[in-house]
């Protein structure tokens, strides 16, 4: 191969590419952890949510409850179900950060992360007679 003459500041070049590409794996590894921070605060804000409407099917409206408990975490109720004395929320948590504003930017994929959950007593069909609580 020939060898150029005058090949001063090719390393200047070389690192400059390699530093771009570590600032571009960089900014992808932030928004994935972004992404996953994200659901798993959706995740724990349904939990709350239901755990907060099912103590309160008896004293109040347990829908109310679970939005309230929501909100306080960042996120919101998209639908609230009851069924006897279990409530199932579905909560929507929108995403903040890089990950947030490249989506916006970019107008692709849904902004927001969804989270279900369930909460009520424990009924008999699951299990928890091997458990040694009996119904």
């Amino acid at each position: 191969m020939p060898r150029l003459k005058d090949d001063q500041g090719i390393a200047t070049v070389l690192v400059t590419a390699v530093l771009g590409g570590l600032l571009v794996l960089i900014g992808a590894v932030a928004i994935v952890v972004d992404i996953a921070h994200t659901k798993s605060q959706a995740a724990t804000a349904a939990d709350l949510a239901a755990l907060a409407g099912a103590r309160a099917i008896l004293t109040s409206d347990s829908c109310d409850k679970a939005s309230e408990i929501a909100k306080i975490n960042r996120s919101q109720v998209e639908s609230c179900e009851l069924d006897g004395e279990d409530v199932q929320v579905v909560v929507k948590t929108s995403l903040r950060g890089a990950a947030g504003a490249i989506f916006q930017a970019v107008r692709i994929g849904d902004k927001e992360v969804t989270a279900v959950s369930r909460a009520g007593p424990p009924s008999c069909d699951q299990g928890l007679i091997s458990l040694g609580i009996f119904c």
